[in-house]
């Protein structure tokens, strides 16, 4: 019984965390609220760089990942090529893999 009690209490708690982060994850138009035009819902790269400053310190603090999603050999790139309004904020439609095959991996 103390078994079936403790299987049953790890099981709700596993199902708990994995909800949690589920519903964590946030769209890039949930992240930033009302800064996205309302008439398409979608940011220039002049608007994203208000606030993230510049492709140096987008890079920056990108640092960690491999590659550099921020350090590209074409320049500095339009945001929305890989951030997408309606898609979660954390997970980018890379651009580069159009050539490229590469997936993000911390350093």
């Amino acid at each position: 019984m103390t078994k079936t009690i403790t299987m049953a209490l790890v099981a709700t708690l596993g199902l708990g965390l994995a909800f949690g982060a589920c519903a964590a994850e946030k769209t890039l138009a949930e992240v930033h609220g009302g800064q996205l035009p309302a008439e398409t819902g979608w940011a220039t790269k002049g608007q994203c760089l208000q606030c993230h400053q510049s492709y140096d310190a987008l890079a920056e603090k990108t640092k960690n990942l491999e590659p550099n999603p921020h350090k590209s050999h074409l320049g500095a790139v339009n945001c929305v090529e890989c951030h997408k309004a309606d898609k979660p904020s954390k997970q980018p439609e890379l651009m580069c893999n159009s050539c490229h095959n590469f997936t993000l991996k911390a350093k």
